[in-house]
């Protein structure tokens, strides 16, 4: 929640150019898709369901940096903010994708 809030911020802190309007709306899908698909990990009825929900919210995290790139490449003088966030996102990809490869080894035993 706390990615998905600070990247919220962080769009709303942007000049409003067409490009900022397009990936910082991008920007706030997916990184508020990945903590509602965490969510619905954490409450799944099964392991299955468990690992598609964490693998849903891994995609989102990676598509999250992804838009942040671009509002990287076409914003200057948001460096502190934008290094953030790309750090904060990373330990998110990399907790989830810990997740979704510890689930599925432990679904195969």
């Amino acid at each position: 929640m706390k990615f998905a809030l600070g990247c919220n911020l962080f769009v709303k802190s942007l000049p409003k150019t067409e490009e900022n309007k397009i990936y910082g709306r991008q920007l706030i899908r997916s990184s508020s898709s990945a903590g509602a698909n965490y969510v619905e990990a954490t409450a799944a009825a099964s392991r299955k369901d468990f690992i598609n929900d964490s693998n849903r919210a891994r995609k989102e995290a990676k598509e999250s940096l992804y838009w942040l790139g671009l509002l990287k490449q076409v914003n200057v003088g948001f460096t502190e903010e934008l290094a953030n966030l790309l750090n904060e996102g990373g330990q998110l990809l990399k907790i989830l994708t810990a997740t979704v490869k510890t689930a599925k080894e432990n679904n195969s035993s």
